[in-house]
């Protein structure tokens, strides 16, 4: 039996309808709540603001991503394993989403340009997803680094042109490769093996 979709899903399913179809600058609450059949002060109760529609909006997609992540970051699997699917699987996401409906990606990308909390979370999410994968292999005596946090800091910075939608949304012959990706990966991996970090 499904539940029926509550107000505020409502209202962020319209948002992001419309952010599709007229972009970030011209979607705001009378047009959300017209889409809706409600009234604005109704989309009020929910979001006082335009921005604060658009950084749940921005937030919910965020979360598509790091929520997969989250299951294979808690993998049993060796960490050497983990990671190497771990960020495979976040530059498969993101091209994806840019692939599949990219004047959608284009509008999200903006969006989290202007929602930093939400982009903020969304980092502090990985950089976490990261540490824990690194922690497992320190433990299993995969990895030999003094600070997981910081390694993990350093994995992602090391890997952000592969995932950041700046350079996924770039569709030509200077858009790093799945093979430059597996490269760097090699190297990182090289590194947290030798306890560098």
């Amino acid at each position: 039996m499904h539940l029926p979709i509550n107000r505020r899903e409502q209202i962020l399913n319209a948002a992001e309808e419309l952010l599709r179809r007229y972009g970030f600058e011209k979607t705001n609450i009378v047009d959300v709540a017209k889409a809706l059949g409600l009234s604005h002060t109704a989309v009020y109760k929910y979001f006082p603001t335009k921005l604060a529609v658009q950084e749940a909006v921005a937030a919910r997609w965020l979360t598509r991503i790091t929520q997969p992540l989250a299951d294979i970051a808690a993998s049993p699997s060796g960490a050497e394993q983990t990671l190497r699917r771990w960020l495979t699987v976040l530059v498969d996401l993101k091209r994806r989403k840019a692939r599949e409906d990219f004047e959608l990606f284009q509008v999200y990308h903006a969006l989290a340009e202007s929602a930093e909390s939400a982009v903020a979370h969304h980092v502090e999410q990985l950089t976490r997803q990261l540490a824990q994968i690194i922690e497992h292999g320190v433990e299993s005596g995969e990895f030999r680094v003094r600070d997981s946090r910081q390694a993990a800091q350093a994995v992602f910075n090391a890997t952000v042109c592969f995932h950041h939608p700046h350079f996924v949304s770039k569709c030509d012959s200077q858009q790093p490769t799945e093979a430059d990706c597996r490269r760097v990966l090699d190297l990182l991996i090289g590194g947290l093996m030798a306890g560098s970090v």
